[in-house]
């Protein structure tokens, strides 16, 4: 069962990127994944570390905050 947080996360993810108008492509060399990886993120199939949160708020131009919403 994937975790209501795990699923926010996701949701934020690809919000963020459309918003950016940034591909998985992009993303992906941002933070130095593959895009499947990035792919996978979006979908809730892995779970996202702590770090590899951190990278992508960056990549993204967000705060951490802005992706992570632990009501779920």
């Amino acid at each position: 069962m994937v975790h209501p947080v795990d699923v926010a996360v996701r949701k934020a993810l690809r919000y963020w990127r459309l918003k950016r108008e940034m591909s998985q492509q992009e993303v992906a060399a941002a933070v130095g994944v593959t895009y499947q990886m990035v792919q996978k993120y979006e979908a809730a199939e892995s779970r996202v570390s702590v770090g590899r949160l951190c990278d992508l708020a960056t990549a993204l131009g967000v705060e951490i905050v802005d992706l992570v919403d632990c009501r779920g």
